[in-house]
Formats: structure tokens, sequence, C-alpha cells
């Protein structure tokens, strides 16, 4: 009798930054049988998508979430195949050099896919070898309807009761907090009895946004908001990255360069900033260590 080959569920992406959502599905195949193993791989440089992040920290802030989360022996493992590819690999090339790869022999590969993917998948290299040879594990991801007429030929569906963030909304979301101290919700014209409750608790942040607005209209748009305990207010900085000449990126700082203004700011609008501020708008959807790195390395200033 033939020994099953281990099933190996591949987790592709940019993991710009990784979120809770991420690492849940990659949990999720293991604890639900579909697979004996999930790898996460970050993706290299991509023709069709702009990453501001390098690539060794998006792999360092997989790993790190990863090692925070899971034991040791615990079947999650980060792949660097791509990193040190420095460009991205078509998912069909990714998964046949994987297929290819003697140390693989044994192992049966399945591509880990969020439900709201498979409207683009005709858009994807090779689309049609990957519907027709690559095995998917889909996760019906909650508010996406799954078209049956999307689906590849060789797939298992798993519907999730967990909500998954992507990661551009999680740089929107930092970008926002940085610069208007909060994060920004768009509501539409029949929010009117949501649109007055919070009205109230945002306005004094109207000023920022005022000045943010201004110097989006020049040539730098980065504002920094620091709350003054003593005096009740709200201190509104211009700042600006300086890099040493002939450095990387990782040499860079900001630094403030004018008080732009001083805004009145009460006990609770303190309390709301100083939340803001610490958790960056993403608390609960990114862990803390993710957060802490953002932070250190000040992503997502742009």
């Amino acid at each position: 009798m033939q020994k099953r080959k281990r099933r190996i569920g591949i987790l592709g992406g940019s993991f710009n930054p990784p979120t809770m959502g991420h690492i849940q599905i990659a949990a999720e195949a293991i604890n639900l049988r579909h697979v004996d193993e999930s790898w996460i791989i970050p993706c290299g440089t991509r023709p069709d998508k702009k990453i501001t992040t390098s690539g060794e920290k998006r792999l360092e802030m997989v790993q790190i979430l990863v090692d925070s989360f899971f034991e040791r022996d615990f079947p999650i493992k980060v792949n660097d195949i791509e990193i040190r590819n420095k460009e991205y690999i078509p998912t069909y090339m990714l998964i046949k050099k994987l297929q290819e790869d003697p140390k693989n022999h044994n192992y049966d590969f399945y591509f880990i896919a969020g439900s709201d993917l498979l409207k683009d998948l005709d858009k994807w290299k090779y689309s049609d070898k990957i519907r027709e040879e690559v095995k998917f594990l889909i996760f019906v991801r909650m508010g996406y309807k799954l078209e049956r007429r999307l689906l590849p030929k060789q797939y298992i569906i798993e519907y999730t009761s967990f909500v998954a963030s992507s990661s551009t909304e999680i740089r929107k979301r930092v970008q926002d907090v940085r610069k208007y101290g909060r994060v920004r919700v768009e509501l539409s014209e029949e929010d009117i009895h949501i649109k007055k409750i919070r009205q109230e608790q945002i306005k004094e942040h109207e000023r920022v946004r005022e000045i943010a607005k201004k110097l989006q209209d020049g040539k730098d748009s980065r504002i920094s908001v620091h709350v003054d305990e003593k005096n009740h207010e709200l201190d509104v900085f211009q700042v600006e990255k300086v890099c040493s000449d002939g450095k990387g990126e990782e040499d860079c700082k900001v630094i403030e360069v004018a008080k732009l203004a001083t805004i009145p700011c009460d006990e609770n609008c303190q309390k709301r900033m100083k939340l803001q501020e610490k958790y960056l708008g993403i608390y609960g959807i990114v862990p803390n260590v993710i957060i802490q790195y953002i932070k250190d390395h000040n992503l997502y200033d742009d």
C-alpha cells in the first residue's frame, strides 16, 4: 500500500504587514486536517503591485509573528524562496518549482486562498494551468459570496468564522492615525444619525485634517500629532524623512521640521489620541509584536 504524501498548504502574499487573519488561515488549514503543514511565503518584488516595505522586513515580520504565536513544533513554517529570488515567482511556477525540488518528493502541495481572490484568477499568469493543475484550499471569507463558476478543477472549500482584514486596509489605517490622529471612516448620505453621534467625538481633529490636506497640496504631506497633557492641547508638527548619503532605507529617520498648530484637546480627546497612537488603529487585527515592529521601523509613513 502506497504511503500518503505529506500535504503542504502554501499561503502566499505580500504580508505587508502580516495580520491575525493570515495566521488564522494558516493554522485553520492544519487544525481542520486539510493539510499537515502550512508554509507562509512572502512574495518578492512584483511588477503589478508597488510594495514599499523590503522583502527582508516582511519576511522578518512573518517570522516574528509565527514565533510569537506558535510552539516551535507546530507545523507552520516561513519560507524565503521568493525573497531569495528577489522577484516574485508566479503562482503556477512557484508550485512547480516546489514540486520539482528533490527534497519535496514526498509532499503534495495545496495553494491556500481566500474566496475573494477567485474573481481575479483569470488575470493571473498561467491562469489556465493554475485552474487545471493546482490544488486549492479555499477559505470562504465572511461577506464574500462564493461563485461556483470561478472554482478551479481541484479544490477543497472551508467556511471561516473569523474576519480577515487585508494588509492594504492595515497600511491605510496606520497612515490615517499618523496624519489625522484617528482612523478615517467614510460615511454615506444615509448615515446621518451615525454622523451626528460621531461628530462630537472627532471635532478636535477637524483642524488636524485641514492642516494635513494643505500639506498634501504641496510636496510633503507628513505630519505628527503629540498630546500635551499638561496644557490640554494637541501639537501638530510637519515632519520630513532624512536619509544619510549612500545609506539604505534603514538609515533614514523622520524629524520634526516645523510646528504647524496647537489645538485644544480635553481629557476625553487625550485618552482617544493616546490609545490610537499606541495601537495605530489596528489593535486586535494586527498582534502587538507587529505593531511594535511597525513603530520601531517607521513603516507605512508614505
